[in-house]
């Protein structure tokens, strides 16, 4: 019964890193598809500002996040985890 447990509860971590990776990458894909140009000069240079910010935040953040979700779903599937198909399909839903 601890086994079931156990796999249950990888499967849990995989969903929640999941959902918290497509909810994290919504909110930036709503930053990069703005169609505010600036009216002026000022405002320009601030989304300038704005988009230096979200390509460091993508470079950083996001690569890191989908590598440590990559390397968690490749752990559970090394270790024979009994929903590894489960955990693949999620995996690639967010990748696509």
């Amino acid at each position: 019964m601890d086994d079931f447990f156990i796999i249950v509860f990888h499967l849990l971590i995989v969903s929640r890193e999941a959902d918290s990776i497509v909810a994290w990458i919504g909110s930036k894909l709503s930053q990069a598809s703005s169609t505010d140009y600036g009216r002026d000069l000022t405002a320009v240079e601030e989304l300038i500002t704005r988009h230096e910010s979200l390509h460091s935040s993508l470079a950083a953040f996001g690569a890191k996040r989908v590598v440590d979700f990559k390397a968690l779903k490749d752990k559970l599937i090394e270790e024979g985890n009994t929903k590894s198909r489960d955990i693949t399909t999620r995996f690639n839903s967010v990748m696509s």
